[in-house]
């Protein structure tokens, strides 16, 4: 039975692992459009040029951003629905979904695409959505980890902000 504890915790620090390096590379994603961006408009303003996406001349710091491309829309969706967990909110809508993985994971992202995708996932058992709202949210079990890590923040930033 401790094997199986052993195995639990190490899920558990794993998972937590996961989910800091996918913040860090939608953070990093989001940086590098924000210098893109700036890069676009520094060359139209001095006339230098900028070069377009996917051309041999791009800076070798662009890779980072196809991987997001390699994430499924069921796995941003999941994703975007731990993160707003983490920050309080029990459930999305399917826009509200879109714009939170249009703003950290993919630009490209069309509303019913995951629309549709969020209701095959609850038709198959990996959402939840109450009757009489428009909201996805994860299965209990899916947030169980989740509650831990929302626990170990708080108790790092102090008594004081749990009302102590």
């Amino acid at each position: 039975m401790e094997e199986m504890n052993l195995i639990l915790s190490r899920r558990r620090e794993v998972e937590q692992e996961i989910a800091r390096t996918r913040d860090l590379l939608a953070e990093l994603d989001k940086e590098l459009a924000e210098l893109d961006m700036a890069g676009r408009v520094v060359a139209r303003l001095t006339g230098a040029k900028w070069p377009e996406a996917g051309s041999a001349n791009q800076p070798a710091a662009q890779t980072p951003s196809k991987s997001k491309k390699s994430y499924t829309l069921p796995d941003m969706i999941s994703f975007t629905l731990r993160q707003s967990y983490r920050t309080g909110r029990r459930g999305l809508t399917p826009k509200e979904i879109r714009d939170s993985i249009k703003d950290n994971l993919d630009p490209n992202v069309r509303s019913e695409a995951v629309s549709s995708i969020c209701w095959r996932m609850w038709k198959r058992g990996q959402l939840i959505k109450d009757d009489d709202s428009a909201e996805y949210r994860l299965p209990e079990k899916d947030m169980a980890t989740d509650l831990l890590s929302v626990r170990d923040q708080s108790a790092a930033i102090g008594p004081e902000a749990q009302g102590g």
